[in-house]
């Protein structure tokens, strides 16, 4: 029945949802931020820099760890 491709649908990739408007805005927005982020690097010194690099290299890690944890189990008592 109706029950295939809705399924189908909804394990789809979100962009292959998107509208031609909404890619649009997205890479419009990805190209702004990625001028703006070049900007804010050719004006920071490079104390700000390393120090910029140290807090990404410290998310890596935690983002790391948190990918090889055991997802947290919620019981049938309404998550608690």
């Amino acid at each position: 029945g109706a029950f295939a491709p809705r399924l189908a649908q909804a394990l789809a990739p979100r962009e292959a949802r998107w509208s031609a408007q909404h890619r649009a805005a997205v890479a419009h927005n990805r190209a702004r931020t990625l001028e703006l982020l070049a900007e804010l690097h050719a004006l920071s010194s490079a104390a700000q820099r390393r120090q910029l690099r140290d807090e990404i290299d410290m998310l890596a890690t935690q983002f790391a760890g948190i990918s090889c944890a055991e997802p947290a189990r919620v019981s049938a008592a309404g998550g608690r």
